[in-house]
């Protein structure tokens, strides 16, 4: 459910008045209006919706998990009414418009620019985590230890965070 309600007898958002409220977050939140790039992944119903409150202007969406996450619907029944899936499919070919047509959406996997493609026709290109392309241009000179992080619950992210918390263990300030 939304806000993270369990109550099955909450009442579902609509996608317009999801759209709103991110249009008025946008608004109002003084570090939303002053940035220039959006980076969207997960889910990515909500990227969608972000591009129809927002516009494509500075939206990167990056979709980052194989399988069932990587759905356009993933968990859409918890936030949506089932009525609003077609209206849904609107909103994501306006995305695929302007956000494929310039290139500011990649996978991260096969399967998920495979799902992409079979669910919306999105042809998202296939861009692994590694960036090694950026070595000779952008290579990476920290100037401190710190790191700016974000949580996750994601399967994966205990074991990412204790791998981290090695490194910085082990890595001494410059």
């Amino acid at each position: 459910m939304s806000q993270g309600r369990q109550d099955s007898e909450a009442k579902l958002w609509t996608l317009g008045s999801a759209t709103a409220a991110l249009k008025s977050l946008a608004a109002r939140d003084a570090f939303l209006r002053s940035t220039d790039l959006w980076i969207c992944s997960e889910p990515l119903w909500l990227c969608v919706l972000m591009h129809a409150a927002r516009g494509p202007r500075g939206l990167l969406t990056r979709a980052s998990a194989a399988g069932r996450v990587a759905c356009l619907l993933v968990d859409f029944h918890q936030v949506f009414d089932g009525g609003e899936v077609s209206h849904y499919w609107g909103l994501v070919h306006v995305f695929k418009r302007d956000a494929a047509g310039r290139g500011a959406i990649s996978a991260t996997s096969r399967m998920t620019a495979e799902m992409l493609a079979f669910q919306a026709g999105i042809r998202a290109p296939y861009v692994p985590c590694l960036s090694l392309h950026v070595s000779a241009t952008a290579s990476y000179s920290p100037t401190s230890s710190g790191a700016l992080l974000f949580r996750s619950s994601l399967p994966g992210a205990a074991a990412f965070f204790r791998f981290l918390q090695i490194l910085a263990a082990e890595t001494p300030d410059p």
